[in-house]
């Protein structure tokens, strides 16, 4: 039987507060509390009536993995609020308000990191990545907003699953999607195109944008206004420029956000490129 949200609303897990940690286009996320142990936890509230498929996704993404960069699972439940179902993924709550603020954040007060420390982030991002693609997961969403970073120890944390892509181990080989997912501003250019894309090399790109962020505190074309103008940008454009940093941060960021796909830096490049440079 439906009944009305209160200010808590009781599950069998924790109870859901009236505080908001943050909203997206789909969901709302609370502060919740366990009645026993008060552990604080977030959780995230998705309809079940428009979103049930990126609250299945995000549900089965996250019980997959286990990862110290990646938000960890908290469980999940269905419930009635205000006369409407919805699911609800408990996760870790993040400090994004204090100690660990996402890189959006970051980007809005135009803080840059230091190329060893980027480099330090942007390694823990790497370990965080292969662990979901040997999962057969790719984020799919992963921008400023999805990663929060603790920057007294530079731990970055990846979150919001909802959009990601669940492949079997095997078989990967000529994968090719034609779903758009994510935000304009972050796709990569075979995403934002329509030319088809893998979502795995998808999945670096965000990682050169994050990359991008911390080390010149803004993300690439955050001038241009609209979808339709950066499409024009885009396709007119065969790379980035990378001034003002360093000869191996300049190809590092060129192998990350390559134009085109069949040149794109894998993972594994990535890794021994930040073991070679970390070496030295």
């Amino acid at each position: 039987m439906s009944h009305a949200a209160s200010p808590r609303e009781l599950t069998d897990h924790y109870q859901i507060t009236s505080m908001i940690l943050g909203e997206g286009s789909t969901s709302t996320v609370h502060k919740a509390i366990h009645p026993q142990s008060k552990v604080e936890v977030a959780a995230k509230l998705l309809s079940l009536r428009t979103d049930a498929e990126e609250y299945r996704t995000e549900v089965l993404a996250l019980s997959r993995v286990n990862h110290p960069n990646i938000v960890s699972f908290r469980g999940h439940k269905r419930l009635v609020v205000n006369g409407s179902l919805s699911g609800v993924v408990y996760m870790d709550l993040l400090d994004t308000n204090g100690s660990q603020p996402t890189l959006a954040s970051l980007l809005e007060k135009e803080i840059k990191f230091h190329e060893r420390s980027a480099l330090q982030i942007l390694s823990s991002l790497v370990s965080a990545l292969s662990h979901l693609h040997a999962e057969g997961i790719a984020h799919r969403d992963i921008k400023p907003e999805n990663c929060s970073i603790h920057m007294a120890q530079l731990k970055p944390i990846l979150f919001d699953l909802g959009y990601a892509y669940i492949h079997p181990r095997c078989e990967r080989e000529g994968l090719i999607l034609r779903e758009n997912i994510g935000t304009p501003l972050y796709m990569s250019p075979e995403v934002l195109l329509s030319r088809g894309y893998d979502p795995f090399a998808v999945d670096v790109w965000g990682l050169g944008i994050l990359l991008y962020g911390m080390i010149y505190g803004d993300v690439p074309n955050s001038d241009v206004e609209s979808e339709e103008e950066l499409q024009a940008v885009m396709s007119s454009s065969s790379g980035f420029p990378f001034p003002c940093c360093s000869a191996y941060m300049a190809k590092l960021l060129g192998g990350m956000l390559a134009f085109q796909p069949e040149k794109r830096w894998t993972l594994d490049m990535i890794r021994a490129f930040i073991d070679e440079y970390s070496s030295n």
